[in-house]
């Protein structure tokens, strides 16, 4: 159970970063949205004019970030890197950066439908709602937690 949780928990972090940085890159590239069937009409509620740091913040969190997760957790190193973070010091970075992950997509996910709206179109943004609960509760998760601890000196 414990291999299958940290399986699905190291797949759901590849989903996510290969998405962002499909994305991430498209909206850098194209700041006006056209590659990905957007317009900039989108951004009127919010502080962007078009999709250029949109697009590198998605980079940022919700790519880089979920890709060095899934390489931690693979890894299993137990230096810390992540010292200076004052959280979970008693879990390694890989494990750290996986909860992280699933917390920035989900803020991801809401500040988007708060600032452009719900697409009723298109299922990406419950989807990817779901995988950043999913990446929480299986990091959460008994058997992957305790993988993933260490002992703080």
């Amino acid at each position: 159970m414990k291999t299958a949780a940290k399986g699905l928990l190291i797949l759901l972090l590849l989903l996510n970063a290969s998405g962002a940085f499909f994305g991430g890159i498209l909206l850098i590239t194209d700041a006006g949205g056209r590659s990905l069937g957007m317009n900039t009409e989108l951004l009127a509620g919010s502080p962007f004019k078009d999709f250029l740091i949109p697009g590198i913040i998605l980079l940022i969190f919700n790519g880089l970030l979920p890709m060095l997760a899934a390489v931690g957790l693979l890894l299993k190193r137990t230096r810390r890197p992540l010292a200076v973070l004052p959280i979970w010091r008693d879990r390694q970075w890989g494990w750290t950066l996986a909860l992280l992950s699933g917390i920035a997509l989900i803020v991801w996910i809401l500040v988007q439908v708060a600032m452009i709206g719900y697409w009723k179109e298109l299922i990406f943004q419950p989807l990817y709602l779901a995988v950043g609960l999913g990446i929480i509760l299986l990091a959460l998760s008994p058997g992957v937690k305790d993988e993933y601890k260490i002992s703080v000196s």
